[in-house]
């Protein structure tokens, strides 16, 4: 088991990625640093960002810069990274990867497409969800984990589940996916949780339907990660759907 860690265990970045490569499997690669402003890596990248305001800017040249350190890694040489026609970044071919950002903080991580059909990570700065957002993240099944979430808001920690899980299992579907469309059942305990498919218009994933992922607490944060096995791929997944999508990183 991983443990969650407080807020008082050091620099809230290294804490994290620490966290994501002891939990993410095997041939994968983390990178992590603060949001800051950098030159694009190309003109398909500035055209991507060209009308952003600059903390948009910042946050979008910080991940494609991370997300090609942790390509490097693998043996993956630099390559540009623009956003595709449903403004997910454009993997070089034979990888995947995820990238998320909250606060100052981005993380990128990238693994092979013959590992993975996807992975996913979300962070997000532990607060309060805003009045009214329970209702549109949060499924009427979906038990209440107040009394044991401590300070953290278990409808942000569903939103932080469910987002890592949305952006795992976009690429090997290209169906987007709503919040009511996926139910998270929380383990504290263990630092796990299960993302089930509940929409039946929705494709499964490797013949399944129910995924699990792994969740922290970091240094004033919720990190969750889902990595989905090429393993047992379901080849009636390929359809295209379109429903709400997850925030472009």
């Amino acid at each position: 088991m991983i443990r969650n860690v407080g807020a008082n265990q050091g620099d809230p970045l290294k804490c994290i990625a620490a966290w994501i490569a002891a939990a993410a499997p095997e041939g994968t690669a983390v990178a992590a640093d603060r949001i800051a402003p950098s030159a694009p890596f190309d003109g398909a990248e500035e055209a991507a960002i060209a009308r952003a305001a600059p903390r948009r800017r910042a946050e979008f040249t910080t991940g494609r810069r991370l997300a090609r350190e942790a390509l490097a890694r693998l043996g993956c040489l630099a390559a540009s990274l623009p956003p595709d026609s449903d403004r997910m970044p454009q993997w070089p071919v034979g990888f995947v990867g995820t990238i998320s950002h909250s606060g100052q903080l981005c993380i990128a991580l990238v693994g092979r497409a013959h590992n993975h059909l996807g992975i996913g990570i979300d962070v997000e700065e532990i607060g309060l969800m805003q009045p009214g957002l329970a209702s549109m993240i949060c499924r009427p099944d979906e038990t209440d984990i107040s009394g044991v979430c401590g300070p953290v808001d278990p409808t942000l920690l569903r939103f932080v589940a469910k987002e890592a899980f949305f952006k795992a299992y976009f690429p090997g579907t290209r169906a987007f996916l709503d919040f009511q469309d996926v139910r998270v059942a929380i383990d504290w305990a263990s630092g796990c949780f299960e993302a089930r498919l509940m929409e039946p218009s929705k494709p499964s994933l490797r013949g399944s339907r129910v995924f699990v992922g792994r969740f922290a607490i970091l240094g004033g944060y919720i990190v969750a990660g889902v990595w989905i096995s090429r393993r047992l791929a379901d080849s009636s997944s390929a359809g295209r759907h379109r429903s709400a999508a997850p925030r472009p990183p």
